[in-house]
């Protein structure tokens, strides 16, 4: 064939160039769920309990945690106070406003913590996830609720958060 019917389609042949694609992500999400109960007003770690988490709930939301979070507030039942979201700063906004005075009803609910984060989780299309329960108790019904929680293919963690003579 002559040059001149070659050159123009060697010209339009494949092109070659680099494009952006997303990588597939793994990062599982985290529902922090904190006990706004009256006992998080005791002082048996300075200044209180709530103070406390407060703080370590600040210092979480700093160091950036892999992947996206939610929190959860409960005491007899449990509330959404920012649902699951790759940006911790938003999260960090509601930090200073966990005090047990909004919480409706007085009481402690760990279960119901947990059985809440596992909907928030799966409400956000995430077939599993982590969850860090921040409170002073947990006997057998939050254990039961954290056996079903892994059962669903969900990380349970208890942070503790007091002392026995509080």
């Amino acid at each position: 064939a002559p040059a001149y019917l070659t050159a123009p389609v060697a010209l339009a042949g494949p092109a070659w160039r680099r494009t952006e694609q997303p990588l597939w992500q793994t990062r599982l999400p985290m529902v922090v769920a904190v006990d706004l109960s009256s006992a998080s007003l005791a002082t048996d770690v300075a200044p209180s309990r709530v103070a406390q988490m407060q703080a370590r709930l600040r210092r979480l939301l700093q160091s950036s945690p892999e992947g996206p979070i939610g929190l959860v507030a409960f005491a007899d039942d449990a509330f959404t106070v920012a649902p699951i979201t790759d940006d911790a700063a938003n999260v960090a906004l509601f930090v200073d406003a966990l005090q047990p005075d909004v919480m409706p009803v007085d009481g402690q609910s760990p279960a119901r913590a947990i059985e809440w984060s596992r909907e928030l989780i799966e409400r956000a299309g995430y077939p599993r996830g982590r969850i860090v329960l921040v409170t002073d108790r947990a006997d057998a019904a939050p254990q039961q609720a954290a056996v079903e929680g892994h059962a669903g293919g969900h990380l349970v963690s208890t942070l503790g958060l007091g002392s026995s003579d509080g």
